[in-house]
């Protein structure tokens, strides 16, 4: 949305040069040359030309000139000319782009009230101005169509559509100015990662890294729309993969209890009464200080504590799991290296087990004591779909390659988690998580 503001900040002031540019025009016009046998009446320099004046100096301005040919045109008139012709050429590109899409969406089929299936596009978007309506891919899996409609209905709920057309319209007004483009750039991008949390924040905690994967899948390797359009898959997909991946859910009783205490050190400086001493006056700043500092000191206790309890929890359920004797993983010392290692997959239990290619790295920051997503160094990536068995009370020694994904890791320590699937009792599989700590020196 800044960069929105931008953009008409932008256009307030463009309008504001246009003005400053009148008298000189006038100036131009005051001062024109015209023969005597062309017209009946000579302009004075320095004056200002009536309605009809501008339009008979116009005309005469057009006419041929005594040694034949027509007067040239003024680098006013020229800016004019490309400003207008690079206006009408994204107007039409706009317009041609809108009608191949609809020529697209010709045989889709309603799926529910204003969402449509259609076969000839590669990711969702939203259509229509009055009246907009979601299209989702014809191949869309299940677990990807509840992620992609959830996104495009918050667009549609904040009006994304409407406030998306109007910054291109000022953008196409302004094509000439790269810092409109780089702001509507950053307002496509704000307005994604906008809507990303606001789907995490009415679902469930554990759905980040399935949204992320339904996001990646909707991106790789497919044509994303240009223009106006609002796409699922539109924006940065690095960018907005790692602060899916990153998003927490606001804690509201630290709000609250922000609040609360900002209403109660507001009461307390209101109703405190003037006093003419002036070492009572002095007295009651350095309570106000005091109850401040103290107020805002509880508040970061009260977060650090939320912290460490999450981080804690967090390492607590990794231990759980790596020394609950049933399953477990261990990371082989003398293969550890910045670009990979070798681990240790145990089956203590009396089934089978499998486990696939996929694994995740976090890293503890020191100073805060949290775990933080390690970031990716690619794009577009995926794990091979497939699995791999152990034996009852066998070890499978699995060889883990992270420089492609994250590349050479620094020193510190790390988290790695990977999931392996058990099976349960009514011949299903369940999934759980294994993680080991190590650390790069």
């Amino acid at each position: 949305m800044t960069a929105f503001l931008s953009l008409l900040l932008s256009m307030s002031y463009q309008a504001g040069s246009a003005s400053a540019v009148q008298p000189s025009i006038r100036s131009s016009f005051s001062s024109l040359q015209v023969p005597g046998d062309l017209t009946a009446t000579q302009p004075v320099p320095g004056t200002s030309f009536a309605a009809g004046d501008v339009t008979a100096a116009a005309k005469t301005a057009a006419a041929p000139l005594p040694g034949g040919g027509f007067p040239s045109l003024s680098p006013l008139m020229i800016v004019e000319i490309i400003w207008l012709t690079g206006i009408l050429a994204l107007c039409l590109y706009s317009i041609l782009t809108g009608f191949r899409l609809k020529l697209r969406l010709a045989c889709s089929i309603k799926l529910q009230e204003h969402i449509y299936l259609a076969d000839h596009i590669d990711t969702p978007f939203i259509l229509g101005i009055i009246h907009p309506c979601i299209y989702l891919p014809s191949n869309i899996q299940n677990h990807q169509m509840k992620y992609a409609i959830a996104h495009e209905q918050i667009h549609i709920r904040r009006k994304d559509h409407l406030i998306k057309s109007l910054a291109f319209a000022i953008t196409c007004l302004h094509w000439f100015n790269p810092l409109v483009w780089i702001a509507f750039t950053f307002m496509n991008r704000d307005m994604e990662m906008s809507c990303d949390e606001a789907v995490l924040k009415n679902m469930e905690e554990g759905c980040r890294q399935e949204y992320a994967a339904a996001l990646l899948e909707m991106t790789a390797g497919r044509t994303m729309l240009t223009g106006i359009w609002l796409a699922f898959g539109k924006g940065r997909t690095k960018e907005r993969i790692v602060n899916i991946m990153k998003y927490k859910k606001p804690l509201t009783f630290v709000i609250v209890l922000a609040m609360i205490a900002m209403i109660a050190l507001t009461a307390g400086l209101l109703s405190n009464p003037k006093s003419d001493n002036t070492s009572g006056s002095k007295n009651l700043q350095s309570q106000e200080a005091d109850n401040q500092e103290t107020n805002h000191q509880k508040l970061q206790n009260q977060e650090t504590e939320n912290q460490n309890g999450q981080n804690q929890e967090t390492e607590n359920q990794a231990d759980s799991l790596l020394y609950s004797g049933r399953y477990g993983m261990e990371v082989k010392e003398s293969s550890l290296n910045p670009i990979g290692a070798e681990i240790l997959i145990h089956n203590n239990s009396d089934e089978v087990i499998e486990y696939g290619d996929d694994f995740h790295l976090c890293q503890l920051h020191e100073e805060s004591n949290v775990w933080l997503d390690t970031p990716y160094v690619i794009e577009n990536w995926a794990f091979h779909q497939i699995a791999y068995a152990i034996e009852p009370g066998q070890t499978a020694e699995v060889k883990i390659d992270w420089e492609w994904i994250y590349g050479q890791l620094p020193a510190g320590t790390y988290l790695l988690t990977k999931t392996i699937n058990i099976p349960d009792q009514d011949g299903t599989w369940d999934s759980i998580e294994l993680g080991v700590h190590f650390t790069l020196k």
